[in-house]
């Protein structure tokens, strides 16, 4: 059954030996979301950077040393590849997991029209390169050093 009550941290979370429990969830995209976040570790699909799900929270601002006023722009939110208003199933290989910053950007002011993942990945890497996208990505550069906008197995 997936995803498993007990769970190893993200990885990027610090010492792998300690388990901690993930809460039930309450919704099928929640759990999608969850399923997602440990299938892309612990990561944005389009900026790359490091997102939290839930009890994480505590764990990446401690282990990465994240600034408090960046923690709500790396929350992890599902992401529809296909809209579900263009026939986009609520299935595992339709939904991602988007920090909070590239979920928003990618739909905000675009009814109807949000540029297809692909696209809209390559544009957010070639922007996070710049260091031009994301609040985050000027504290990437310097703490996660060849990490921020590196490619990723999905999508």
């Amino acid at each position: 059954m997936w995803p498993s009550p007990w769970r190893p941290p993200c990885p990027a979370s610090g010492s792998g030996n300690s388990f901690k429990p993930i809460p039930l969830t309450v919704t099928r995209l929640a759990k999608l979301r969850t399923r997602a976040f440990f299938a892309q570790q612990c990561r944005c699909i389009y900026c790359h950077l490091p997102i939290w799900e839930g009890p994480y929270k505590d764990r990446l601002v401690s282990a990465l040393g994240i600034p408090e006023s960046l923690v709500p722009y790396l929350q992890s939110t599902a992401e529809h590849l296909v809209a579900q208003q263009d026939g986009g199933p609520d299935a595992p290989v339709n939904i991602a997991t988007a920090c909070q910053w590239c979920n928003w950007k990618r739909h905000a002011h675009r009814h109807n029209c949000a540029p297809d993942p692909v696209t809209f990945q390559a544009e957010v890497r070639r922007l996070m390169a710049a260091k031009r996208w994301h609040p985050a990505a000027r504290w990437a550069s310097r703490t996660l050093p060849g990490r921020a906008g590196q490619r990723s197995d999905r999508a």
